[in-house]
């Protein structure tokens, strides 16, 4: 029982496991008197329980007559919440203090528990980290010596300290990080040395080389440097040793001026002869010795060095300071005055005399007893707590044989989201997801049988997120030895799982995109020779059509003709789409004028009749801005995605298109890098069958559905969507669910510029002028003569560029139809680069079944007034040559 009568809890019984803890555990009741404490709190003031049970904490440990300022027993008895402090002895020692309210069957405040925990090691070595971190940054940044850091692969600098960007020649680190290689400054070969040094040895100390920097002029530096192939970076440091010399004279004629700067330095600072003769020291150095000035000089380095550490200086002298003119950074111990000895850190660098002659040497020399001290507080404080700071790093809790709570640790509660107070009332099952508890029963069971378990399980946070947890379990036993629980410690690794993720969905990702790009070859290739194959079929049925009789019975036949020619060339499109080989004409277009275009489209009108019961729901925000891009394409994409979603939904549904935008960082699923900027969103939702998971990796591949055979067109639908995304440098999003539909997200880049309207002109295509037709392909050049014949024009043919720049010897022609694809190394641009020669700025038109876009925008550089794509109508070819005719040539500037 306690002071006050009331009983204690089971839980700090006298045998209770808190005996044979190293904290200190004691009970107060309300008048913060002691009524129970564990053995190391008794033990560390040399008394027995009962000698301490009626007294106050405070009297005993701080020798106070009244509780301290802040105490967390007060501030927890008077709150009823649990309470920590961090509170500092008279004796210079850190302690943790955390308190507990105690209650009784009523929920009454009874008294407190507190648990305290000596954390003067931690504290003092948190302190010494601080300094030294400060210490580090501050020499990081105004240090004389350059520290780098660069790509392994390609050499791209990543970091450097303001030495290290005035060494190469530069203002500011913003010139350089992420711009310019360090091949810049040195052959490939010297970097090659150092990476095959790097890669053999792991790291460089002395690699002596010549940079040359910016301004051209060249240096010679000494680099030392460390790699690490996981991360992909080399870092080190770069010394300039050209200027090493002028800074060793600057320092000699410069004595004088930097004598108190040399006085007041925090390190110790000595130099002494080449016989090792002490003969200028600072007030530090002395300092750390106890010598006065004229005792110290007759000292050589070897006097005030333990014996032990003659032979290792004398091989750093030798083989670092004499043969490269510094030494690493190297410990070692001083003797004192008094004949104690103390560990010390130094550097020393080489003097030379006016000629060059080595004259003696210098160092920078710290005093590190005191890290010596904090580092071996540290390894002590590790041995004896490993134990303790392994759990509190990790969950634990202690559950019975029922799944009941009967312990669980402060990381336990911060990784559920509950209070203690609020857990230890819990069942396992009100937090592990009910798909995983069969999984926590077959770990109670090998618990049981004295077997330890690890498992995997979800669990559902307080906030309701689900968090993935990594689970030992072992046995849990009374003091009898009798298992009546499980111990478990737990890892939330909910982060690695998702990182996990993310990189397979990322290989995933270039995998399509490689997918992708191969069969955009190969669609290429096939979409140039089928332009060219359905060249007759789409022109002649025109041609026979304008001679035909209007009650001539062929004429269905050849409009059928025609129209199935064009459908196959809409097909060719596709796959050119797919190749990505089409040329776009990017201006800024509204995206909701195209949605609006292709839903008062006759095509749109058909699926709606064919699919009668899907609602149409528009909201389009009509204050988005604009995009860069191709309508006719962009229309294609909501064509291609709408009809997906009717067939979708064949017994009817909900179609849902919504436009909008916003300012992005990241995708709207949180997955996928995105350029940071402004973005027009377009969703296409329906409430159809949905996409099983495991087949929307592959949805845009050509020809890959789940569709019947030839009900749902060419089977590159799709597949033109991702190409003329990507053209237009979009992003995507899909969320789809068996049963409950499909959601396409499109992201688009804003554009702020002005709407550009064009005005299609209309006329009579005909003429009487001189046309050179030029194609490699006999029925192409048949169909063009036939075509513009019938049109008027003069016409003559040539089957190749070499052909053509003969007749154009003997002859000019007002306007010359050329084809882009023609024999190998003389092509279409080609040609016309060999016909500016003879007639500066004749007329042309190009057409091209495949159009190479850079070949294509080249020769229209040089003058050529359009582009056609094969096959073409006699309207599309008349249009576009009255047109070129008729343009005015550009004033020529001079």
């Amino acid at each position: 029982m306690g002071k006050n009568g009331h009983p204690l809890p089971p839980f700090y019984a006298t045998d209770s496991i808190l005996d044979h803890i190293a904290e200190h555990a004691v009970i107060h009741d309300l008048n913060h008197e002691i009524i129970w404490l564990n053995k190391a709190a008794y033990e560390s003031v040399n008394a027995t329980r009962d000698g301490l049970i009626g007294r106050h904490c405070y009297e005993i440990w701080q020798g106070r007559d009244e509780p301290c300022i802040g105490c967390p027993v007060v501030k927890g008895i008077e709150t009823g919440i649990s309470q920590t402090a961090e509170i500092k002895s008279p004796d210079e020692r850190y302690w943790l203090i955390r308190s507990h309210p105690l209650r009784d069957d009523h929920n009454n405040i009874i008294g407190a528990v507190e648990l305290t925990y000596d954390i003067t090691a931690q504290k003092n070595a948190e302190l010494e980290l601080a300094k030294r971190e400060e210490s580090y940054r501050n020499i990081y940044n105004s240090a004389l010596v350059g520290f780098w850091r660069s790509r392994i692969d390609d050499g791209t600098l990543l970091k450097l300290n303001p030495a290290a960007v005035r060494a190469l020649g530069y203002d500011s680190e913003e010139e350089v990080i992420g711009k310019i290689k360090g091949t810049l400054f040195y052959t490939p070969e010297e970097r090659e040395r150092f990476l095959r040094q790097l890669l053999e040895k792991g790291e460089i100390s002395s690699f002596e080389t010549r940079l040359t920097i910016r301004d051209g002029s060249q240096v010679d530096v000494l680099m030392s440097g460390r790699i690490y192939p996981e991360k992909g970076y080399i870092e080190g440091v770069i010394i300039n040793i050209t200027e090493r010399k002028k800074f060793e004279e600057a320092l000699r004629l410069s004595e004088k001026k930097y004598r108190e700067l040399y006085e007041n330095m925090r390190e110790g600072s000595a130099e002494v002869d080449m016989d090792g003769r002490i003969v200028e020291c600072n007030t530090t150095f002395r300092k750390m010795l106890g010598y006065g000035p004229e005792e110290i000089m007759a000292l050589t380095y070897r006097d005030i060095t333990p014996s032990k550490w003659h032979p290792i200086e004398e091989v750093i002298l030798n083989d670092q300071v004499l043969r490269r003119g510094y030494s690493d950074t190297y410990e070692k111990e001083y003797i004192r005055k008094n004949g104690t000895t103390f560990p010390v850190e130094l550097r020393t660098y080489l003097i030379r005399s006016e000629n060059g002659v080595p004259s003696g040497m210098w160092a920078i020399v710290r005093d590190i007893t005191e890290r010596r001290r904090s580092e071996l507080m540290i390894l002590r404080s590790e041995k004896k707590y490993r134990d303790l700071v392994e759990n509190i790093s990790e969950g634990m809790c202690i559950i019975d044989h029922n799944e009941n709570f009967l312990f669980v640790n402060l990381a336990a509660c911060e990784i559920f989201g509950y209070s203690r107070e609020e857990i230890m009332g819990m069942n396992v099952r009100q937090v592990v997801i009910d798909d995983d508890m069969k999984i926590i029963a077959d770990s109670i069971r090998q618990c049981r049988e004295g077997r330890i378990a690890r498992i995997e399980v979800t669990i559902r946070h307080k906030n309701s997120t689900l968090r993935h947890l990594q689970i030992s379990a072992t046995p849990y036993y009374d003091t009898r030895g009798v298992i009546i629980g499980s111990i478990g410690i737990f890892s939330d690794i909910t982060d690695r799982i998702s990182a996990e993720k993310e990189k397979a969905r990322l290989h995933e990702q270039l995998e399509r995109s490689r997918r992708m790009e191969s069969l955009g070859v190969l669609a290429g290739g096939v979409a140039h020779d089928l332009n060219n194959i359905l060249g007759p079929l789409v022109a002649y049925p025109e041609m026979i059509l304008m001679k035909l009789p209007e009650d001539s019975p062929a004429r269905r036949q050849l409009t059928m003709m025609g129209k199935c020619a064009r459908d196959a060339a809409e097909v060719i499109q596709d796959l050119l789409t797919l190749a990505r080989r089409g040329r776009y004409e990017m201006i800024p277009t509204d995206l909701n004028e195209v949605v609006e275009a292709y839903l008062s489209s006759v095509s749109f009108t058909e699926l709606k009749n064919n699919i009668p019961d899907v609602e149409l729901i528009e909201k389009l925000d009509p204050a988005i801005d604009r995009i860069m891009g191709s309508a006719p394409h962009l229309l294609k994409i909501i064509m291609n995605l709408v009809i997906n979603a009717y067939d979708a939904m064949p017994q009817g549904g909900r179609l849902t298109i919504e436009s909008s935008e916003a300012y992005l960082e990241k995708l709207g699923s949180g997955f996928g890098n995105i350029s940071k900027g402004d973005y027009i969103i377009l969703k296409i939702k329906d409430t159809g069958i949905g996409i099983d998971e495991k087949y929307l990796k592959h949805i845009f591949e050509p020809y890959y559905s789940k569709k019947e055979m030839g009900s749902s067109g060419s089977g590159l639908g799709l597949s033109v969507v991702y190409g003329i995304l990507q053209d237009h440098k979009g992003y995507y999003d899909i969320n789809s669910r068996i049963n409950h539909g499909t959601e396409f997200i499109l992201y688009f880049p804003a554009c702020k510029q002005s709407l550009v309207t064009k005005t299609e002109q209309c006329g009579d295509y005909r003429g009487k002028e001189n046309i050179l037709i030029i194609d490699d392909a006999a029925e192409q050049r048949e169909i063009a003569t036939e075509i513009l014949s019938n049109l008027g024009y003069q016409v003559e043919t040539a089957f190749n560029g070499h052909n053509a720049l003969e007749i154009l010897r003997e002859k000019s022609f007002d306007l010359i139809v050329l084809d882009m694809i023609m024999e190998k190394g003389f092509d279409g641009l080609d040609t016309y680069r060999g016909i500016l020669n003879m007639y500066p700025g004749q007329k042309a038109v190009i057409v091209s079944g495949f159009s190479a876009t850079d070949r294509v925008n080249k020769t229209l550089e040089l003058g050529a007034g359009q582009y056609i794509k094969k096959p073409y109508t006699i309207n599309q070819l008349g249009r576009a040559i009255r047109e070129e005719l008729n343009r005015q040539p550009a004033a020529i500037s001079g």
